[in-house]
């Protein structure tokens, strides 16, 4: 199965404001994609799965996001405890 590991090293000072991180993964799909994302308890797909009126421009995962068209799916894994080398 092909796979890309992609290592992040963040060094930061300490700040006690509120901070985010947002990382992008601009994945191309065919037309029509499906995007699942992996959150506490469900698999969910942003827009059609979620209480309405939640964020729609934004997304925490719990363990991975896929994005899949009718002939490809690109699953992006975020372990909790992986070691980059």
């Amino acid at each position: 199965m092909p796979r890309v590991d992609l290592c992040y090293h963040l060094d930061k000072l300490p700040n006690s404001e509120a901070e985010a991180l947002y990382v992008a993964f601009p994945l191309a799909a065919g037309k029509n994609p499906e995007v699942r994302l992996d959150v506490p308890g469900a698999a969910m797909r942003p827009g059609l799965d979620q209480i309405p009126g939640t964020a729609t421009d934004w997304h925490s995962v719990q363990h991975y996001f896929a994005v899949s068209d009718d002939q490809h799916t690109v699953v992006v894994a975020s372990p909790t405890s992986h070691s980059c080398k």
